[in-house]
């Protein structure tokens, strides 16, 4: 005969297992999509992309694919982040619920000024009926100093399935770079993205679809010696851009052509690939580097 205490053990691993399945099934159709913007002006720049909220129960259930914690420019010191939360509040800003919060170790300084926190899913107990109609849901960040910075929140109405229109989300990394994605977009008239190049940059871009040709894009401040360096090697070609410019043609079929120029206290150095038929001889592979980096360097 099973004892009262086995049947307790089992039904709490039930109740666990259930849980565990639970954060790992797929949002459901009607979760409702949206964003998150940061706050700026404080010591943390806190935001989140594709972040899918629906109703369990009770509870609200909020998936974070991309929580984004950054350092203002403004910040010298390290940053240290202890804790990821949510945050459900009424519209006249007072707590709904229970929310979850996850203990994360980030800490962001020099090398490290961005991160990105990814597959995060929170709920807040006793939420749902609130939010039906419409409640405030942000993401919140626990710095060692016990401050907490949120995100700026949205109106979240469950029972409308969607969120009440907020301007688009910055991205932490929009206050290091001086060309944001959006304004190299709008430069290059190619959608642009942040890459993730090394932690000596300011900022990396790519094409969001590289249809034709792929290229790297790097912006980087006081670094004369890229230009410099460049400038030295065997096949260097000095090109007539920015402060100074040269061009390293590709050697051999899978080499690439990089392109580098200075501006002030900015250096893009712009990287296209051989091996893209597109890409074209040395010599076309040049004037289309230095047609796209001219354009990037007016926004500077």
């Amino acid at each position: 005969m099973i004892s009262m205490q086995h049947i307790g053990r089992i039904l709490a691993c039930c109740a666990l297992l259930a849980a565990c399945s639970d954060k790992n099934l797929p949002p459901p159709a009607n979760a409702v999509r949206f964003k998150l913007d940061s706050k700026t002006g404080g010591p943390l720049l806190v935001s989140a992309r594709n972040v899918e909220a629906w109703r369990k129960g009770g509870a609200v259930v909020v998936n974070f694919d991309t929580i984004y914690v950054g350092r203002p420019r403004s910040e010298t010191r390290e940053v240290a982040v202890k804790k990821i939360s949510l945050r459900v509040t009424d519209k006249d800003d007072r707590p709904v619920g229970a929310p979850d919060e996850k203990r994360v170790d980030v800490k962001l300084n020099d090398t490290r000024p961005i991160a990105e926190i990814a597959n995060i899913r929170l709920r807040a107990k006793d939420a749902a009926a609130i939010c039906e109609t419409g409640c405030l849901v942000s993401a919140a960040a626990e710095m060692d100093t016990g401050t907490i910075v949120e995100s700026e929140p949205v109106e979240l109405r469950l029972g409308a399935g969607k969120v009440a229109a907020t301007a688009a989300p910055a991205d932490p990394r929009d206050s290091r770079c001086p060309l944001t994605a959006a304004r190299a977009s709008q430069a290059i008239g190619q959608e642009m993205r942040y890459q993730e190049i090394d932690a000596t940059n300011d900022c990396g871009l790519s094409p969001v679809s590289p249809v034709s040709t792929r290229f790297i894009i790097v912006v980087s401040k006081n670094d004369p010696a890229t230009v410099r360096d460049l400038t030295q090697s065997a096949n260097a070609e000095i090109v007539t851009l920015g402060d100074r410019a040269v061009f390293v043609p590709p050697v051999g079929p899978n080499g690439t052509g990089i392109l580098a120029t200075q501006k002030n206290e900015w250096t893009v150095k712009m990287t296209m690939f051989a091996a893209d038929r597109s890409a074209g001889t040395p010599a076309q592979m040049r004037q289309k580097e230095t047609e796209i980096v001219g354009r990037l360097i007016e926004k500077l």
